[in-house]
């Protein structure tokens, strides 16, 4: 009903809207980033190879490789959105993930971002 109301007040015929997937996807990657600085301080978060500055100039260019999701969405939540940080070990390296879950309330699905990767050995992020 706005769209009727804001072409008839500037005279246009139709509305054209886009949506870039490629551009959602970054956001994702970013917001998983900046959760994980805002969860882990700086001692910790040296010790990992960050990889969404990477993707932000443009140094690698399928973000897919970092970002991707859950399949069905959790359980009802009240909370608006949802995000958290933690590690997965695998048998050479570290992980350090973030999940973003954007407008939890409405069911939304959980989106998973790989923030970055740290050799094995090294304690454990006191944040994660």
């Amino acid at each position: 009903m706005r769209d009727m109301e804001v072409m008839k007040q500037h005279g246009a015929e139709k509305v054209r809207r886009s949506f870039s997937v490629d551009a959602f996807i970054l956001m994702l990657a970013k917001i998983g980033h900046c959760i994980a600085y805002a969860t882990l301080n700086a001692e910790d978060l040296v010790t990992y190879r960050l990889f969404v500055p990477d993707y932000l100039y443009r140094r690698e260019t399928d973000v897919l490789h970092i970002v991707g999701g859950v399949g069905v969405p959790p359980g009802h939540t009240d909370l608006m959105h949802d995000v958290e940080v933690y590690t997965l070990e695998r048998p050479d390296r570290e992980l350090l993930c973030a999940k973003v879950r954007l407008f939890a309330f409405m069911g939304a699905p959980e989106h998973l971002v790989v923030v970055g990767e740290r050799p094995l050995g090294l304690p454990a992020p006191r944040g994660a």
